[in-house]
């Protein structure tokens, strides 16, 4: 029989919506609408107690439902379930257009998005993110807020 002798808190490249290892705030909401997980989520219209994709009062990024990590056809959180947001820290999102290692997270105020490209139209700054790594267009990359 073979023992675990080691263990790390380097986490491989994940799925989106996934905690990178470290200290996180973290709250929740319940879903107005379906919320992907790894997207940015705003206050939703019951300021108080719904969160939505996208939008401008940002309250961070859905975190993946561990109870589903293993899941591949659970992918969000149904409507009026409750949400884990990620308020700060470390999280995995996909990156439609890719980024650079440094650069300033943006997103789709209409989708939620994560992303690293240029502010127009419906992309935004999201506030205090970067990006972690460089990482490919539509690859898995982490973002923290610093």
């Amino acid at each position: 029989m073979s023992v675990q002798t080691t263990v790390s808190l380097a986490t491989a490249l994940s799925k989106p919506g996934t905690a990178d290892a470290g200290p996180m705030r973290k709250s929740s909401r319940a879903a107005e609408g379906a919320v992907a997980f790894g997207l940015v989520v705003s206050r939703g219209t019951d300021v108080n107690t719904q969160c939505s994709i996208g939008g401008t009062d940002v309250l961070g990024i859905s975190l993946r439902d561990l109870a589903r990590l293993s899941d591949a056809t659970s992918l969000a959180y149904a409507d009026e379930e409750a949400v884990s947001i990620a308020e700060d820290g470390a999280i995995f999102v996909i990156c439609t257009n890719g980024a650079t290692a440094g650069d300033a997270v943006t997103y789709n105020q209409v989708t939620g998005v994560v992303d690293g490209g240029a502010v127009a139209g419906d992309v935004v700054a999201l506030t205090g993110w970067v990006h972690d790594a460089t990482v490919a267009a539509g690859a898995i990359g982490l973002v923290k807020k610093v």
